[in-house]
């Protein structure tokens, strides 16, 4: 029986139909819910904030993969329904779909994989994807490779490229789920890992569609890197209805305070390996000693090391006003999902260890002119700049001999006399945003 939940105040309906789940309290051990799913019932554990579910069962089951004594499988929250509670509101807006579109699940994902669309097939794609908001304290997820953790661990505490919503990836967690996701994939890896961080403005991510970036889709598989870009604003796949991010511009954004490189076992769990801490510029090692398997599968990762000193890039980072002065600042969202005060954009000053707020806070990142497209510059070396185009194409990529970083990332090494019009670009953030 397929489950149409009405949202309060509005005329829409969940996009993701499926079985009910009615979900009880038990303190069943390694649960903390029951969940009756298809019909039966099953020891469950809730998973970030209710974005997913973790289902036990002493006996295998189809879908379900053997976990220590047991057998288990994830589902995502929208797959569980409390008929006899109070609306919960989930941790961010679950995907919508126009209740008067008489559109089912199954019609849509079709239409999400497809290039070339009707112009009404186009316009309830966009309709549909439109309502994945992101917000203030919204989680993000990126996906990344062994490699591309060894770089984050050693460059300034900035993320850019595709990304996703923890909310709509949450019960994506064995390493063959998350392939797709990865813009840099480790093929056949028993382990995945990936950044995590609090979002600051909605207007720090685009959506991944045609409109956006038009160019994108059209970029054959030997010029890029991970899997293709549709075009629709969501990732491929014939079972997933995964809404797609991307940084405005593909420039970086900087990290929030307490962002987390995180690793998912084969088993599907997540472990927390390393936090960052505004206060030092620092990655602290956050695995005990029984995830040195983890630890060990990261380049450069060798003994023991607890700590991993980051600089600022002076390419792109975030500025604020104190007592009349530009001073360097951070996005402190506290350590949680939405629970944290306004004056969340602070400081620290030489010689003080507690965050002092600031005013007027703002993004920036450099934007420049390199034979005639135009380009974020993301790093230099002497005389060399880092250049990363704006809007990747076919026929830029040709011209210009850029490298295929990751999924929808490209790069080029430019001498700085060939590079025109540098300027700075400037993101307000109003400090009382919501």
């Amino acid at each position: 029986m397929c489950c149409l939940r009405v949202k309060h105040n509005s005329l829409h309906v969940h996009a993701r139909f499926v079985t009910s789940v009615t979900v009880v309290t038990t303190a069943t051990i390694p649960s903390d819910t029951v969940a009756s799913w298809q019909g039966h019932e099953y020891d469950a554990r809730l998973l970030a904030d209710g974005a997913a579910y973790e289902l036990f069962t002493p006996y295998p089951a189809e879908g379900f993969t053997p976990y220590e004594r047991c057998f288990h499988r994830y589902v995502h929250g929208t797959e569980v329904i409390q008929p006899d509670e109070p609306y919960v509101a989930y941790p961010d807006v679950p995907l919508s779909l126009p209740i008067h579109s008489h559109t089912d699940s199954v019609t849509l994902q079709n239409l999400t994989q497809k290039v070339n669309l009707t112009a009404p097939e186009r316009d309830l794609v966009r309709n549909v994807r439109s309502t994945a908001r992101v917000r203030r304290g919204t989680r993000m997820m990126k996906p990344m490779s062994a490699a591309q953790v060894s770089r984050q661990l050693n460059s300034a505490a900035t993320v850019s490229g595709i990304c996703f919503r923890e909310f709509d990836t949450a019960h994506l967690r064995l390493p063959e789920q998350r392939q797709a996701l990865a813009g840099d994939p480790d093929i056949g890896a028993t382990i995945s890992y990936a950044l995590r961080w609090n979002a600051v403005s909605e207007t720090d991510y685009v959506p991944t569609d045609v409109t956006t970036f038009p160019g994108l889709p059209g970029l054959r598989s030997r010029e890029r890197r991970g899997a293709l870009i549709v075009g629709t604003g969501f990732l491929p796949s014939p079972t997933e209805l995964v809404p797609e991010f991307a940084t405005a511009d593909f420039a970086e954004i900087p990290l929030t305070s307490g962002a987390e490189i995180v690793a998912y076992t084969g088993q599907g769990e997540e472990v927390p390996l390393f936090q960052y801490q505004a206060t030092s510029g620092t990655w602290e090692r956050m695995a005990g000693s029984q995830w040195r398997r983890l630890l060990g599968g990261i380049p450069g990762n060798t003994g023991n090391r607890t700590r991993f000193f980051v600089e600022p890039n002076p390419w792109s980072g975030l500025v604020a006003v104190h007592e009349g002065r530009q001073v360097a600042a951070i996005a402190d969202l506290g350590f949680g999902r939405n629970r944290f005060d306004n004056d969340v954009f602070v400081t620290f000053l030489p010689g003080n260890t507690t965050p002092t707020t600031v005013a007027a806070p703002q993004r920036f990142y450099v934007k420049a002119t390199w034979k005639g497209v135009d380009c974020v510059v993301v790093d230099n070396r002497d005389e060399w700049l880092r250049l990363r185009l704006v809007q990747p194409n076919m026929n830029d990529f040709a011209q210009l001999n850029v490298n295929a970083v990751e999924r929808g990332v490209y790069e080029r090494w430019a001498h700085s006399g060939e590079v025109v019009d540098r300027h700075a670009v400037a993101i307000y953030y109003c400090p009382c945003l919501a």
